[in-house]
């Protein structure tokens, strides 16, 4: 009995319920100095502090002799393992991606569905950014999944537009190609000040045999797909939803933010499933310490969410870094979603 009562109340802890009541986050969307200052804190304790403890801990016991050899072995030996543990995130997890599969059942569907989601690619040329090589290395591993559907869920750039990388996605084997994009796609050109469709990100993005849906929607096989615009954009144009489509198919909506379910909520539009990425699981995320992800809900991090009886919201972690190469308690991912007949 008390062994089924532990069961209930782990199953209990770990079902995550969307609650609207849950207190927002207080900075504005346009000003979130709070989320930079912290971020800027957080690059500089996960990559400039911990790589160079070990060196400083050498000059350490070197310059004060009168410190116990015993002390000066502990200082050492403590610094080295905190500074190869943060290499190893910055130089080789870095470069590994996770491949993470989501199951989900449907009576809407005639026959199995397994789809492909990539979100947040931050392609540039900055450190942290996805480059060139990594970018190759994504698509081969996302080749080596047989699936016909993949889906993007918005950052293709970080802060420039880089379209010599931009071009290796045409060698995405998947028949179906779709996409949103995200705030930094359109920060490229308006430096946060000025949200507007970046017409020329879009246009190179399809250029890559991707089509990116702007207030739009698809048809394919048992799914209804619509894809809004980035959610600062203040763009966005539920009225085209075919609510018909709602009821009849496996309705999915691409949204790079996950804060638009105050929008499906309050418009009791009632989508089977929305994906969305955004906030990169927090990148840093320990008990006692965590990133701030840039949402009014500070929980919606990573994984399956019910929005209510009908919508659950998938929030990736996202493939790529922002502002440090460092995640700790999460990882680069791809999810692999298998919709199944119910």
């Amino acid at each position: 009995m008390l062994i089924n009562l532990i069961k209930k109340l782990n199953k209990k802890l770990n079902t995550k319920v969307f609650d609207p009541t849950t207190p927002k986050y207080k900075n504005n969307y346009n000003h979130l100095k709070k989320f930079i200052v912290q971020f800027i804190i957080g690059f500089l304790f996960c990559e400039f502090v911990p790589l160079l403890l070990f060196p400083f801990a050498i000059i350490f016991v070197t310059f004060i002799p009168e410190i116990d050899l015993i002390i000066k072995f502990i200082i050492v030996l403590t610094s080295f393992l905190i500074s190869s543990y943060f290499f190893y995130l910055i130089f080789i997890k870095f470069q590994q991606i996770r491949i993470n599969n989501y199951t989900l059942y449907s009576s809407k569907i005639k026959k199995d569905i397994n789809l492909v989601v990539i979100s947040d690619l931050h392609i540039g040329q900055k450190r942290y950014n996805t480059n060139l090589n990594r970018l190759r290395k994504i698509i081969k591993l996302v080749n080596s999944i047989d699936v016909e559907i993949i889906f993007f869920l918005g950052d293709f750039i970080d802060e420039a537009l880089y379209e010599d990388i931009l071009k290796e996605l045409k060698n995405l084997k998947h028949k179906y190609k779709i996409g949103v994009y995200g705030n930094h796609d359109a920060h490229y050109l308006y430096h946060n000040n000025i949200y507007s469709i970046p017409l020329d990100v879009v246009n190179c993005i399809e250029k890559q045999d991707i089509k990116v849906l702007i207030n739009e929607d698809l048809v394919i096989d048992d799914m209804y797909i619509y894809g809004i615009p980035d959610l600062w954009s203040n763009k966005l144009d539920f009225n085209k939803v075919n609510k018909n489509m709602l009821d009849q198919k496996f309705s999915i909506l691409l949204s790079h933010n996950p804060d638009i379910v105050d929008d499906v909520i309050s418009q009791k539009l009632n989508f089977d499933l929305i994906l969305s990425g955004h906030n990169h699981g927090g990148q840093v995320s320990l008990p006692f310490f965590k990133f701030p992800v840039p949402s009014k809900y500070q929980w919606l991090r990573k994984g399956i969410y019910s929005i209510n009886s009908h919508t659950k919201l998938l929030l990736t972690e996202g493939i790529g870094h922002s502002g440090t190469r460092v995640r700790i308690g999460t990882y680069s991912e791809i999810c692999l979603i298998k919709i199944r007949v119910k």
